[in-house]
């Protein structure tokens, strides 16, 4: 089952209407309208295996409801579950300024709706409820291929940044190095779980994919959120997922002892 949850009740309608566009999904996929901020409220006493968040919390007011939002994350979590998000954090942004001034480009300003994390206040803030924490610099390549090299090509060359040039379609095959971009992919296990006991990531475990560029406006982050890959799973019954959008999660009464595993997955929709 995928439960789609999304702060924004047109965006709930938007999804709906997508959703109509796949007749094999219909009967999996749900929507319902709730608050990053207060999981608890939009799924009651129901527990899941994974929660994804996709450029969601970065669009919160402050640390505090960040903070929040993640604490109530944890909350619905079941013991041997998992939080993934795709979050902007500090320390990729910073050094993506710093290749640029070497090459005399302005800087990439945070945008005024968005706060990013710093990598070391989010370990010292989650640690209460996640363990085994890990980052990946998925986009790092990508960013430093499209905001550093491209851009001075234009600059060099008197011509505006092209978003459909098609470094932005073969960037992210690049080999990954650096931490060139602040888009992160976060990964985390609810603090108390028991990994490998009904785990949900078993060998080989999760893994990411990149998906396809979507061309965005100037001074943009300018890639779409990677695509996870449920690898391993090892239930007796079917997999289901929970997806979401905007501000928060899923539904579905939660079975004993062995459980189809489900996703609660939240988007971004600035």
């Amino acid at each position: 089952t995928v439960v789609g949850l999304d702060f924004a009740s047109e965006m709930l309608e938007l999804a709906k209407v997508r959703l109509g566009e796949l007749p094999d999904l219909a009967d999996r996929v749900s929507f319902v309208q709730g608050d990053a901020r207060r999981l608890e409220d939009a799924v009651g006493t129901d527990l899941f295996d994974v929660v994804v968040t996709s450029r969601s919390l970065i669009n919160l007011e402050s640390g505090d409801e960040q903070y929040a939002a993640l604490g109530s994350v944890s909350r619905i979590l079941a013991p041997e579950g998992h939080y993934v998000g795709v979050e902007n954090f500090m320390e990729g942004q910073a050094a993506l300024n710093s290749a640029r001034a070497q090459l005399d480009l302005p800087e990439i300003p945070v945008r005024w709706h968005n706060r990013f994390f710093e990598e070391e206040d989010f370990r010292a803030r989650t640690s209460p409820f996640f363990e085994a924490l890990s980052f990946d610099d998925f986009a790092s390549t990508y960013y430093f291929a499209t905001r550093v090299v491209y851009s001075a090509i234009c600059r060099w060359e008197g011509v505006e940044p092209d978003y459909h040039h098609p470094i932005h379609q073969q960037g992210h095959k690049l080999p990954q190095m650096g931490v060139f971009s602040p888009v992160r992919l976060v990964s985390a296990r609810r603090r108390g779980g028991q990994p490998g006991v009904g785990s949900l990531w078993q060998d080989p475990p999760l893994r990411t994919s990149r998906s396809r560029m979507s061309p965005r406006q100037p001074g943009s982050p300018g890639m779409t959120t990677p695509t996870c890959t449920r690898a391993g799973l090892r239930r007796p019954s079917p997999p289901t997922s929970v997806a979401l959008t905007r501000s928060a999660c899923p539904t579905a009464p939660r079975a004993s002892t062995w459980r189809s595993p489900r996703l609660v997955w939240v988007r971004e929709t600035r």
